[in-house]
């Protein structure tokens, strides 16, 4: 009975038992990279949730991703698409999950790069579902070109159908100036472009959509005179609204031709992989001086860590930055966060030795 009563004759030991439901389950809710999850409700203080509890998980992509896949959902989970679905080029932008909590649940969500099939490379009037063209001048439909100038806006003529027949036109409507797209042909042809201007759909040709675009970085190697056949299938892709990084077969972030942010692993020579450290973005560069040199450039104080082939610290320069008349403690230390990074350093290179043979001296700054 509960409260309990006894006489003490003796030293005597009481034990309390108890019986009923554990307190509570823990979720947990691990989310890869291109989106964010929220969880409705929140958990107790404690971390745990009441058994019978029905939570609400809500997946979101970030520009230039899809949701893909949940994993590890408990038995019974319900899953729906959210109202973005209509608005991407592929997938779903965002997906719901609901299930009651019977016990311990850890939920994975994953993302992936956002594309559109193009299989026919149309130069011309862009009739075909798939078919596009590059115009040299976006006032005249008929100017078409193989390739654009790497310095100079130009026009792409899109059919609002992908290869498959599949309507994009909701999507093209969500397309914003500034947003990148990359278009690819195979592995290794690749042209990155900023839209510049968003132009109206050309009178009378509802299936086609006008953009105006510039170059930002290429990537030329597997590019062939192909394209200029306008009646040959090819594996061609747009890639939208892309972040100003590729995504590497093994997951590790590419650098391609624009500062990146952390953190986050990136290639950043065909050897070497770093981390950059949250709060710092750079810029990749390089440079021959006795060997060849790979440079990281941080663009907020123009302060440089370099790397010879073997991934060995050639140099660095700290530019001091701007005293903000602040005793906070957390303004940034470049010099750390480059000490971060070469302590991340990872080669990948086949012969590391004989990669040490060929050293680097930092460049000079510029005067």
């Amino acid at each position: 009975m509960n409260p309990t009563q006894f006489r003490l004759t003796r030293d005597t030991t009481a034990t309390a038992h108890f019986t009923g439901a554990p307190r509570g389950y823990v979720l947990a809710v691990m989310v890869g990279e291109g989106g964010s999850v929220a969880v409705n409700p929140e958990p107790r203080e404690d971390g745990t949730y009441v058994l019978g509890t029905v939570v609400t998980l809500v997946a979101e992509a970030e520009k230039g991703y899809d949701f893909s896949v949940w994993r590890s959902l408990p038995k019974g989970a319900t899953v729906t698409a959210g109202p973005a679905a209509v608005t991407t080029t592929r997938g779903t932008e965002t997906s719901t999950a609901s299930f009651t909590v019977d016990g311990p649940v850890a939920v994975a969500a994953a993302f992936r790069v956002e594309s559109t099939s193009y299989n026919l490379h149309t130069m011309g009037a862009v009739s075909a579902p798939g078919s596009y063209a590059f115009l040299s001048d976006v006032n005249d439909l008929t100017s078409t070109i193989d390739w654009p100038d790497r310095y100079t806006p130009v026009g792409l003529l899109l059919h609002v159908a992908d290869a498959t027949g599949a309507s994009r036109a909701a999507f093209y409507g969500t397309i914003e100036a500034g947003d990148r797209i990359d278009w690819t042909w195979g592995d290794q042809c690749l042209v990155r472009f900023k839209v510049a201007e968003l132009r109206p759909d050309p009178t009378g040709h509802r299936l086609r959509t006008l953009l105006v675009v510039e170059s930002l970085a290429h990537d030329y190697r597997g590019c062939g005179d192909e394209l200029t056949d306008p009646d040959e299938l090819q594996p061609v892709q747009f890639r939208w609204r892309q972040p100003p990084w590729l995504v590497g077969p093994d997951g590790v972030r590419e650098v391609f031709g624009e500062p990146v942010p952390g953190p986050g692993r990136y290639w950043i020579s065909d050897n070497l992989i770093v981390t950059i450290p949250d709060g710092m973005t750079v810029r990749v560069g390089g440079a021959y001086t006795g060997g060849w040199c790979t440079g990281l450039t941080d663009v907020e104080s123009g302060s440089s860590i370099w790397f010879d082939e073997a991934g060995e610290e050639a140099g660095r320069e700290l530019i001091e930055q701007a005293s903000s008349g602040s005793d906070d403690a957390s303004l940034r230390d470049v010099g750390a966060l480059f000490r971060e990074i070469r302590a991340s350093l990872e080669w990948r290179g086949e012969n590391r030795t004989a990669s040490r043979g060929r050293g680097c001296r930092s460049p000079e700054p510029p005067e």
